[in-house]
């Protein structure tokens, strides 16, 4: 699994937390990798998204999805157009 696939992974474990006991590993990895930062307030750790951190994740969607997505938005105004034109 690639470095960014593992933090995608990652982040995604942290907005939507597995319901299991060792979710302090997931939150270690996206500080590890500069998408969190982390402070202990007594047994707890709260983590804070870094954005900067997501630039690299970011780049990667956009290039993987741009170009769907710009044809799939384009597709979408296509047809609203034509609906309201009826």
């Amino acid at each position: 699994m690639t470095t960014l696939r593992k933090m995608a992974n990652a982040a995604l474990d942290l907005l939507f937390p597995p319901k299991c006991a060792s979710c302090g590993r997931e939150g270690a990895y996206l500080c590890d990798t500069g998408l969190v930062s982390m402070r202990r307030d007594g047994t707890k750790r709260l983590y804070k998204a870094r954005p900067e951190g997501l630039e690299e994740v970011i780049a990667f969607l956009d290039q993987f999805w741009g170009r769907s997505l710009d044809l799939l938005k384009r597709a979408a105004e296509l047809e609203q157009q034509g609906e309201t034109n009826d």
